[in-house]
């Protein structure tokens, strides 16, 4: 979970403009770039449909403004998740949103 909260947290940083247990994003000022709520995710979304959102947001949803972060050949992140791939690192991150309140809230940001 650990590695998967990296991912999202820190080097793509979701919570940039989602949402994340009723805190604002850090884009405050522009709600036009504001996302669902992270700590939701579980109840609202299926993990198949999660899993081709992260892989392509824009093959699902035409015209969204998130980006495909896990799409890099070779994939990033590697000093996070050191020689792992674009699939891997999607399953880190879905291990980690679908797993949220198995973190403690002081290790939760």
């Amino acid at each position: 979970l650990t590695t998967g909260q990296q991912l999202a947290v820190r080097d793509v940083n979701c919570y940039q403009c989602h949402w994340h247990e009723g805190l604002p994003p850090e884009q405050e000022g522009t709600p036009i770039a504001w996302a669902p709520d992270l700590a939701i995710s579980r109840e609202r979304l299926r993990e198949d449909w999660v899993h081709d959102w992260l892989w392509n947001p824009s093959l699902i949803y035409p015209g969204t403004a998130m980006p495909a972060n896990f799409a890099g050949d070779p994939a990033g992140y590697q000093e996070t998740y050191p020689e792992s791939t674009n699939a891997d690192q999607i399953q880190a991150v879905m291990d980690w949103l679908y797993n949220l309140d198995r973190i403690p809230a002081e290790n939760k940001n």
